[in-house]
């Protein structure tokens, strides 16, 4: 299904995700975008190639710190490391309208993994936090 959305590589992560992808790119990667967080971090540290950046911007696995991190033995050598948490301040009105019309075009594919109603946001909110949605929660206003 990924690869249908455009992926040209799919990697099921079985606790360690370092061997896999570095029979993709042996050299190593120059970007790689860390979902999961502190749990998986170190693996993705190890991915980048030297003059690479890690960008961490997730915390799916539920872990906030890194245990016993120590960044002169857990940062390679010429590795950036970099962390977004995200804020509406950080996209214009016109780049928000630019994916609005995408969408609404049939342009971007957005899964929706379910809708809810306004009153059970509630379900909503703990449906998001189980991690199964498989796409995008909608919250219907009307």
């Amino acid at each position: 299904e990924l690869k249908e959305q455009g992926a040209d590589h799919v990697i099921i992560d079985n606790g360690s995700i370092r061997t896999q992808a570095n029979e993709i790119h042996p050299e190593g990667y120059d970007a790689v975008l860390e979902l999961v967080g502190a749990t998986t971090l170190l693996d993705s540290l190890a991915l980048a190639r030297p003059g690479g950046i890690v960008c961490m911007t997730g915390i799916l696995g539920g872990e906030w710190i890194v245990k016993d991190f120590n960044p002169m033995r857990d940062i390679p050598t010429g590795v950036k490391l970099t962390a977004y948490s995200g804020g509406a301040q950080d996209i214009t009105k016109e780049e928000l309208q630019r994916y609005v019309d995408l969408v609404t075009e049939g342009s971007l594919n957005v899964r929706i993994g379910k809708s809810f109603p306004f009153e059970q946001l509630q379900l909503a909110h703990k449906f998001m936090d189980s991690n199964k949605a498989n796409g995008k929660i909608v919250v219907q206003l009307s």
